[in-house]
């Protein structure tokens, strides 16, 4: 079964990851999307949960929106250049693990260049990203990012794969 990570701001894009899971689901079936509002249990650690969820992606799809880059702690400092910014630990942790990301942009968002993300970030500038955006084409962006998410897990199968050999050798 496929592991789909979706990484994304809830206040940005909450609407579009959702969205974007229940088309997942459906194609990939259930269980196979990570997304945090339906997938930590209450009581749980969430940081670990989270920490977790993203070592066991084969994918992780970041939703980029209109404010995901310049959103702001109530001190006025960029969200994505605090440590402890959920988004920032979720995309640099699969960035140190090999895990492919897809950024998913929404709205009238961009793709950020290496220049406007931190340093644990830079990588992300360079995936190659998808484009969900609302109106009529919302349908065929949503089956354009399943086809590919299929693709790419094609292609990444054998990282995960391990070769098993029958007692026969064979």
């Amino acid at each position: 079964m496929a592991r789909i990570f979706i990484s994304y701001r809830r206040d940005d894009s909450a609407y579009v990851a959702s969205m974007l899971a229940q088309k997942l689901t459906a194609d990939f079936g259930a269980g196979s999307v990570f997304m945090d509002v339906d997938n930590i249990p209450i009581g749980v650690d969430f940081r670990k949960h989270l920490q977790n969820a993203v070592e066991q992606a084969d994918v992780l799809l970041t939703v980029i929106g209109d404010d995901w880059l310049n959103a702001a702690n109530p001190d006025g400092t960029r969200r994505l250049d605090d440590p402890a910014d959920f988004v920032r630990i979720e995309i640099a942790h699969a960035l140190q693990r090999g895990i492919p990301i897809v950024p998913v942009l929404s709205g009238t968002s961009h793709m950020p260049s290496s220049s406007e993300l931190p340093a644990s970030l830079t990588d992300l500038a360079f995936s190659n990203a998808a484009e969900l955006r609302a109106g009529r084409d919302l349908q065929m962006h949503l089956n354009k990012i399943s086809t590919g998410v299929r693709d790419l897990l094609d292609r990444a199968r054998p990282r995960h794969q391990k070769l098993t050999v029958s007692p026969d050798g064979s």
